[in-house]
């Protein structure tokens, strides 16, 4: 799937607004698609404050995540996610799981994908995020919601 445009994409954009830079537009759309970038190095996870949690959720900490709402690759929005939260350009492997559904205000479509980074590698925050950490897998019930939880032990899973 990385090298693919998600199906979602291709569906929603005849039917969704569009921003004015073309963008799909989710903002009253009963669906989104998302990306979900679990950035590793040395076997430690990446996880970042954010400055506004998402809603819905408990927890003010996640991993990269932005809208698929754009005509692209999964791997082509892994890259730019990456590089727009947290100022790092050089990714050494990616690997992807199945997407998986998540309800709340909205019904979202996640793509877990798992991206490695070199060392190394400092982090530049946006505006997104207050904070971040580096955390053993171990701890990422501590931080995560359970859905990101279980995506992120399924990658782990891959990898193996």
């Amino acid at each position: 799937m990385l090298n693919a445009i998600p199906p979602e994409v291709a569906r929603l954009k005849s039917t969704l607004p569009r921003f004015p830079d073309g963008r799909l537009d989710y903002s009253d759309a009963p669906e989104a698609a998302v990306v979900d970038c679990y950035v590793t190095h040395s076997d430690r996870l990446l996880i970042l404050k954010r400055a506004q949690p998402l809603a819905g959720s408990l927890t003010a900490w996640h991993v990269v995540s932005g809208y698929l709402d754009e005509e692209c690759t999964l791997q082509e929005k892994v890259f730019e996610e990456v590089f727009e939260e947290i100022g790092v350009s050089w990714i050494t492997s990616m690997k992807d799981t199945d997407p998986y559904v998540h309800l709340d205000a909205k019904t979202w479509t996640v793509y877990p994908v798992a991206a490695e980074i070199p060392a190394p590698a400092p982090i530049r925050l946006n505006e997104e995020h207050t904070e971040f950490a580096w955390i053993d897998p171990s701890q990422v019930e501590r931080y995560l919601a359970p859905q990101v939880c279980a995506a992120f032990r399924k990658l782990l899973q891959r990898g193996k």
